[in-house]
């Protein structure tokens, strides 16, 4: 999956870039990094094991144009956070009811801010990612019982958003993830987030719009070449693409 998502991202990106009169493609990376898709959506399946039916996984949706976590489907269901913006995808891609009550539900109190979600101070492991697919999993009988939120903001929901939309962004921070979920489990296998890490999660959108633009943020100490070693894929806005100069034709 580590490199699934960045070769399908590239993949979107150059269909989006315009062509010129040939019909080549003109595209480019920003500081020799990837960026993300105008707008879409990509899916990631939970399993807890390689033969899971399918009754036993869950899917989650993320948004491509910021990697946003904004939806998942358990069950049959789609549950979806009161900010969510793309759309689900067909139903013969993933079944749920055509009924709107009973085919999605929308968690109103739950946004894809870390302030709803759980916040980015978790602990990372095997333990982790079974708790967390467990919780979603269950999500229809938490809705019965009022403890969606409850349960849901306390760790099943922001482990998605660390281990993968922030993975996607950091290198360094997936190399940490990929090396924690794979340690022989033991009781000390479970880790917290590093603040190294976490302290960047919010830098994301700065440190993009400085490679798009040429300009450092206010008070960065940092070079554009160590700001691009600490990203893999930059957030994109066209505000932030210099638009090329208008040629000036001299009247004759």
């Amino acid at each position: 999956m580590e490199d699934a998502i960045p070769t399908r991202l590239e993949q979107i990106i150059i269909q989006e870039a315009p062509s010129n009169s040939k019909g080549k493609k003109l595209f480019s990376k920003v500081a020799e990094r990837l960026y993300t898709p105008k707008g879409g959506t990509f899916l990631v399946k939970l399993k807890p094991t390689k033969s899971s039916p399918d009754e036993e996984i869950v899917t989650l949706l993320f948004r491509w144009k910021d990697l946003y976590f904004e939806a998942f489907h358990a069950k049959g269901k789609w549950y979806r956070m009161s900010d969510a913006e793309e759309s689900l995808p067909p139903r013969s891609q993933l079944h749920y009811s055509k009924k709107e009550k009973e085919g999605v539900f929308n968690m109103n109190n739950i946004s894809t801010s870390y302030n709803d979600v759980g916040g980015h101070n978790i602990e990372v492991g095997r333990r982790a990612f079974k708790n967390c697919h467990q919780s979603l999993l269950m999500a229809e009988e938490l809705v019965r019982q009022k403890r969606l939120k409850e349960e849901l903001g306390s760790g099943p929901l922001s482990l998605p958003v660390v281990t993968i939309s922030e993975s996607i962004r950091f290198p360094l921070l997936q190399r940490w993830v990929l090396g924690t979920f794979s340690a022989p489990p033991t009781a000390k296998s479970e880790k917290k987030v590093p603040k190294k890490f976490s302290c960047e999660f919010n830098e994301w959108g700065k440190y993009s719009r400085a490679l798009f633009t040429q300009e450092l943020p206010v008070g960065c100490e940092l070079t554009f070449a160590q700001i691009a070693e600490k990203l893999r894929v930059l957030k994109y806005r066209a505000a932030w693409v210099p638009q090329p100069a208008q040629k000036h034709v001299k009247d004759v």
